[in-house]
């Protein structure tokens, strides 16, 4: 199997076009899924819509309009036309991704953004320091999903790169010149364990991150009662990591009448209790 499938050579091709894929996929659904979940604009609801339409439009039916497409300008048979659907948010799987980090980035609280905006942040550095350190779990479940459907997708590569030498398509051809049936049955089970074998060690070293991105996928604004729940502040924003977040410490201030004392640096007691914002 390992003869007939050239496996290696193809192990690698496959390795270095999913991995590009991924992360075009993971790029456009960082930034669409962070556009839909925290900006106002006309027409969001409708292009959203469109977002959720192409999980359930599949892919058959777009695959010969693309073809011709591609045909015409002379890309079959090379990785563009893939990296181009990707990077155009038209990728396989491509709308679920955006879903999910849409979902993720409405879930995280916007005190941290605004925390981030009287620090003197705009809405770029205020995605790249803040949102995005916080939604490395989930980014990383999208880049696994986008790795592995791109690993063993044979509807675009099929289609669109049918003679790239790839484990995807190598696999579909690999007992054409066995005659034996049972002979033949045996090397096309021992091709398909050497496709997902590689799949499986990459999901050994991340589960991790996978399951902690499923934990906190249920994430809510914080309501008051969180007494331990602080969220990673990076870049510019160290002198105050805990902006936005909900601290015990200032809860049992607050309740037992305490604030910071002046002077000395130490804290005093207040006769009165603290003002309720």
């Amino acid at each position: 199997a390992v003869y007939s499938m050239n496996y290696f050579p193809a192990l690698l091709k496959t390795a270095l076009l999913s991995l590009l894929v991924a992360v075009a996929q993971l790029f456009i659904s960082c930034v669409v899924g962070y556009g839909f979940a925290r900006f106002k604009f006309k027409g969001k609801n409708v292009l959203f819509f469109i977002v959720i339409l192409t999980l359930i439009v599949p892919a058959e039916t777009i695959i010969v309009p693309l073809y011709n497409r591609f045909t015409s300008w002379g890309m079959i048979d090379t990785i563009w036309p893939v990296v181009i659907l990707s990077i155009c948010g038209l990728g396989l799987k491509n709308g679920l991704y955006i879903y999910l980090m849409q979902q993720f980035f409405r879930g995280l609280p916007k005190e941290l953004e605004q925390s981030a905006y009287i620090d003197g942040a705009g809405p770029l550095r205020a995605f790249w320091s803040i949102m995005l350190p916080n939604a490395s779990n989930m980014m990383i479940t999208v880049f696994l999903f986008s790795f592995t459907w791109q690993w063993t997708d044979t509807t675009y590569n099929a289609m669109l790169c049918p003679n790239l030498n790839i484990l995807a398509n190598v696999v579909l051809n690999v007992s054409s010149g066995v005659t034996d049936k049972v002979q033949a049955a045996a090397v096309e089970d021992t091709a398909t364990l050497l496709v997902i074998l590689p799949l499986l060690i990459v999901f050994l070293f991340a589960q991790r991150y996978f399951i902690q991105s499923i934990e906190r996928s249920g994430l809510v604004e914080d309501d008051g009662t969180d007494t331990g729940q602080c969220f990673q502040m990076v870049g510019p924003f160290y002198e105050n990591p805990f902006a936005g977040c909900t601290s015990y410490a200032g809860e049992k201030g607050e309740r037992d009448g305490y604030h910071e004392g002046t002077g000395t640096g130490d804290d005093q007691k207040d006769e009165s209790p603290v003002e309720p914002y």
